[in-house]
């Protein structure tokens, strides 16, 4: 085989590397943009540290939430809040249909019904309430000390919506008579704005 043959088999050789390796390069970068239009961060979120401040807080009767973490400060890919809550202070059934939830119990004891799933948490448990399926819980000890994870975040959003700003971290009691028909239509709308049903 003559040298210019050689040559000749090296430089498609060489072609054939670079037309792959460019290949690979737009495969990786087409994966990149999928995952980037698909609501995942292409790039890295600041780090950032939060202390535990009363201006993090807000409360509603029977229960004062803290903010770890915004959907602001994680680009919208999770939330997560400390809630303690007194027996009472429990929702009625509902879907969550934009978000999954967490509950890791720090303290305390809680009965949950997801589906047609009944159980108990307790102290150092973790809870995971996919979307799209109804849940409901009931408190069972004198106080509930939890820390709440929605996957993607904007539930916060709703949750600041439902609650004002404290001064202390104590829980406010629970409410003694039924909320006023402008409160009730609030919720109402807040809950189909974030797609919460009932």
């Amino acid at each position: 085989m003559s040298s210019r043959i050689v040559l000749l088999l090296f430089l498609g050789l060489v072609a054939a590397l670079t037309l792959l390796s460019c290949n690979k390069a737009a495969e990786k970068q087409s994966e990149a943009e999928s995952v980037e239009s698909s609501g995942h961060l292409s790039k890295s979120l600041p780090v950032y540290k939060r202390n535990f401040s009363v201006e993090d807080a807000r409360a509603m009767p029977g229960a004062i939430l803290k903010f770890l973490a915004r959907g602001e400060d994680t680009g919208g890919l999770y939330a997560l809040f400390e809630a303690k809550a007194l027996p009472g202070f429990e929702p009625p059934p509902h879907i969550h249909t934009y978000e999954d939830e967490t509950y890791y119990i720090l303290a305390g004891e809680v009965w949950f019904k997801v589906g047609e799933e009944e159980f108990t948490a307790k102290k150092g448990e973790f809870i995971f309430l996919p979307r799209n399926v109804k849940h409901e819980f009931k408190i069972m000890s004198e106080m509930l000390h939890v820390h709440v994870g929605l996957y993607p975040a904007g539930l916060d959003q709703y949750f600041i919506d439902l609650t004002v700003p404290v001064t202390s971290f104590e829980i406010p009691p629970l409410a003694t008579e039924p909320p006023p028909p402008e409160v009730m239509e609030r919720m109402m709308k807040l809950n189909e704005q974030y797609g919460i049903m009932h």
